[in-house]
């Protein structure tokens, strides 16, 4: 303000002086509104109860995040036995699987699925099961006692299938240093075309 000359307080900290200043007029103003806003927020929220509070709208989100998930889930096309097996005998799709196999399996069942800290996976017995659909369903789920991720979610549906269809051909490949059997057997009969 024109004219107006910063009026020095009286008392003295460790040699730091302190002016008698206005606080300027756009900070006060900020400074209202927010206790304003605080205020009205409160009551409408927490004391009326007139809007809903995280909780309602945390499950109002579930409830709509769940429903997009199973509308995802219908329009994608069913994995099963049938449909894992076909994978088999297409290479791309066989190509891709053993990339991702690599990628992200090998670190613990071994480059050749011989197992290492996993299970071998290329003999015919099996912790989980062996049909296709116990196999998809374990790497869906994962085994989390034994440290194994549950990688639906993390790999596309089709892929996880495919990579399924590639562990499922390299039963009885008897790699150089597999590890022992684990599991029960199965005796797995291909489909005939």
């Amino acid at each position: 303000m024109a004219g107006e000359q910063d009026k020095k307080l009286d008392h003295n900290y460790d040699g730091i002086e302190e002016y008698d200043n206005q606080l300027p007029r756009w900070w006060l103003g900020t400074f209202y509104i927010t206790l304003i806003f605080g205020v009205v927020y409160w009551f409408y929220y927490h004391t009326t109860h007139a809007g809903p509070d995280m909780y309602e709208r945390l499950a109002a989100n579930k409830k709509e995040h769940a429903a997009l998930l199973a509308e995802i889930e219908a329009k994608q096309p069913k994995m099963d036995a049938a449909r894992i097996y076909s994978f088999i005998k297409d290479e791309a799709a066989m190509a891709e699987a053993k990339d991702t196999f690599a990628k992200n399996c090998a670190v613990c069942h071994g480059e050749n699925a011989q197992g290492v800290v996993g299970p071998n996976l290329t003999d015919s017995f099996w912790i989980h099961g062996g049909e296709p659909e116990q196999i998809l369903k374990t790497v869906n789920k994962g085994v989390v006692e034994k440290g194994m991720l549950a990688w639906k979610g993390v790999l596309p549906k089709e892929l996880i299938g495919k990579t399924v269809a590639y562990i499922i051909s390299l039963e009885g490949s008897n790699p150089a240093d597999a590890k022992a059997p684990q599991g029960t057997e199965y005796k797995r009969v291909l489909p005939e075309d």
